[in-house]
């Protein structure tokens, strides 16, 4: 069995020696690219570049280059070979396929398989009105483009004309330059892959072309269309801008009031005997009904138990008690809205479910203020319409910008009157944009109190500050007492967890009665913690809204 087992390890091992040699990476490189820049009287030029590629690995079935035809008239296919061959058109082994379009030229080579092989590819084109006219007749053109992803060992660029140069060529990279009896040698070292070589020749003007190209007509008229759209849409901006600045300041004069009292200090004591709901609504504060749920309790309506859950984890579950006390009609809303049919729920649902009812919370509370003179219903509906107006010319202003960037993208070849039109329609939606972000501003601030319901919540507000300031142990006489006391009001501010912690760490506090923990512990205050912070969490969702290039380029590879 031994000698078996050990003629199966040594015939396992030959497998893998055969197959060894088999790799399934592979990779190229460019051990030259070279090109020849052919320029032709009246400003086309014939291209042949020549590129030797070394394969390892493999195998590898075909090579391709696609030329870019920007800042050109266009381009043409002249022929391809492999190897010293002419290779003819279509997509089998040993031919050459071209995929010409009115922006690009691809040429693939396809060839049997090659494996560890180096093999020569040459492509000749011509690239029609390359020349740029202006000082001098200037040809821009990359030699090599940007997008290969292999490195090239060393590169060359010779520039042939029917005319001398201005200034000898240059490229965008150290270079060697030589002149020759027929033009000029340029030769450059290695390449990274993806790094391009651009070649710069300038010529005396007029000396290769007589009139302009039809590219570099289009693009001069582009940017004196550009030129005039940017003007006019200024204008229409500036404009519409002034116009709705000067409305925008009407407005906000005919509806300016002033008002007799100053911003309080901190208050130590709540101001009034409000309910922590209406307080909430008049504040404009982000958790208006938490104050409800924490009220409730301390009356003996609702208890939070905590219990076990899921792998070893915390619950915290709201109970409804039997009470046969009086309930406001705003927090027979809220058990209803909490405990439909069932006496018990998950503390972190009490917001999804008071969400359901927030409208109608939110009504009972207009309609009390409304009764203590606090709202008036006439600013509110003002309110309305301010935001209503301001948000709409915001939207159409975004509409504008939107559809105004498209028009004058596509009519900025064409020019004429519709690019104007579109141009200051754009500039026209630009203004009105820059005016309706404030205007939502000021629409979103405009009060709908009376002067006495802003006397109301300017007190109200100082009585949060004090809160706030206690749970950042700002404010150092604070008795324990106060702790359930002021909970519910902590709760409307947002700071039922930091209440709860700062009193925590203050000591000698006794959890609220309507509290029970698993330890059953009276002193167990990081669960209370825990369960505020868990009431912060879902009352966080309810909110009362109170209150210059170069021609040519492409890509080229293998594989």
């Amino acid at each position: 069995m031994k000698r078996n087992g050990l003629l199966l390890l040594i015939v396992g091992m030959a497998l893998l020696l055969c197959v060894a040699p088999v790799r399934a990476d592979k990779s190229y490189v460019a051990e030259r690219f070279d090109v020849l820049m052919d320029v032709q009287p009246g400003g086309a030029m014939i291209v042949t570049e020549t590129v030797v590629f070394r394969f390892d690995g493999g195998p590898f079935t075909y090579a391709f280059r696609e030329v870019l035809a920007n800042e050109t008239d266009g381009l043409r296919f002249v022929e391809a070979s492999m190897d010293g061959t002419v290779l003819p058109q279509g997509t089998s082994a040993g031919m050459v396929e071209v995929t010409p379009s009115s922006d690009r030229l691809k040429v693939t080579w396809h060839f049997a398989p090659a494996t560890d092989e180096t093999h020569t590819f040459v492509l000749r084109y011509e690239v029609l009105g390359v020349v740029r006219m202006g000082t001098t007749d200037a040809i821009r053109w990359r030699a090599i483009p940007a997008d290969h992803d292999y490195p090239i060992a060393a590169a060359s660029v010779q520039v042939r004309a029917p005319v001398a140069v201005q200034a000898p060529p240059t490229l965008n990279r150290a270079f060697e330059a030589e002149q020759t009896s027929d033009g000029w040698l340029l030769t450059s070292g290695a390449l990274a892959a993806d790094e391009e070589l651009i070649v710069s020749v300038d010529f005396p003007s007029g000396s290769l072309v007589k009139s302009t190209s039809a590219w570099q007509v289009q693009q001069e008229q582009r940017a004196q269309n550009a030129e005039r759209a940017g003007r006019l849409a200024l204008i229409g901006g500036m404009l519409s801008a002034l116009l709705g600045g000067v409305i925008l300041a009407v407005v906000a004069q005919a509806h300016r009031r002033s008002l007799d009292f100053v911003r309080l200090q901190p208050l130590a004591e709540p101001p009034s005997d409000l309910s922590p709901a209406l307080v909430g609504h008049l504040v404009g504060a982000m958790q208006p009904w938490a104050g409800i749920v924490l009220d409730l309790a301390q009356r003996g309506v609702l208890e939070i138990q905590q219990s076990k859950g899921f792998l070893g984890s915390k619950r915290y579950q709201l109970v409804r008690l039997p009470y046969a006390g009086a309930l406001s009609l705003a927090e027979q809303q809220v058990l209803s809205a909490l405990f439909d049919r069932q006496p018990t729920i998950e503390l972190s649902q009490v917001g999804t479910k008071l969400e359901k009812a927030n409208r109608a919370l939110r009504d009972l509370q207009v309609e009390e203020m409304v009764r203590r003179g606090w709202l008036d219903p006439q600013r509110v509906k003002r309110r309305t319409t301010l935001i209503a107006i301001s948000v709409l010319a915001l939207l159409v202003s975004l509409g504008g910008l939107f559809v105004g960037l498209i028009g004058v993208g596509a009519l900025m070849q064409l020019g004429g009157v519709w690019l104007s039109a579109v141009a200051v329609g754009l500039g026209i939606a630009a203004g009105l944009f820059t005016v309706s972000v404030p205007a939502v501003v000021m629409a979103s601030s405009y009060s709908p109190l009376t002067p006495l319901g802003e006397e109301q919540k300017v007190r109200w507000k100082a009585f949060g500050e004090y809160l706030r300031l206690v749970c950042r142990g700002r404010e150092a006489a604070v008795r324990p007492d106060l702790f359930e006391r002021y909970l519910p009001f902590a709760a409307v501010f947002g700071l039922t967890a930091q209440w709860a912690r700062y009193f925590e760490k203050l000591g000698g506090v006794p959890l609220p009665v309507w509290f029970r923990s698993l330890s059953g512990n009276d002193a167990d205050f990081t669960a209370f913690v825990a369960a505020m912070s868990e009431s912060d969490s879902s009352f966080s969702g309810v909110a009362d809204g109170g209150g210059g290039g170069a021609s040519g380029g492409g890509s080229s590879g293998a594989g």
